[in-house]
């Protein structure tokens, strides 16, 4: 992928240290800056403090799961606008993954191609 001058913040909460250096390393190709949240109680105080432009969050983490740190900052007028994209190894098809897709940008399964991810993620910054 060839990057650009795109930048933008994003929140990543991924407690998987491989996932996280291969979207901070795809990111940064683009000027985008990434914080870095290893679950999602950290992830809710990081979003809520610094307000990202985007927040990419896997589901299965500690402390607080995905969906419920989603569901509080959907909840929150502060971040219920932050555009979220889930990217997990749980099955599309789960229940509670179809009752949470309108309240997400995209659902991206694991394993992930880290240039379609990086694109989808670049197009759903807003344009500053």
């Amino acid at each position: 992928m060839e990057g650009s001058k795109r930048g933008g913040r994003v929140l990543v909460t991924e407690d998987n240290p491989l996932h996280m250096k291969i979207f901070k390393l795809n990111l940064a190709a683009w000027s985008i800056s990434v914080s870095e949240a290893t679950n999602g109680e950290e992830g809710l105080r990081l979003a809520r403090a610094e307000h990202p432009d985007l927040i990419l969050a896997d589901i299965g983490l500690p402390k607080l799961d995905g969906w419920d740190m989603i569901r509080q900052l959907k909840a929150d007028p502060l971040t219920r606008e932050i555009p979220v994209i889930v990217v997990s190894a749980r099955p599309q098809s789960e229940p509670i993954v179809q009752e949470m897709l309108p309240q997400i940008v995209a659902y991206v399964a694991k394993p992930f191609d880290p240039e379609a991810l990086t694109r989808l993620v670049v197009d759903t910054l807003p344009v500053r």
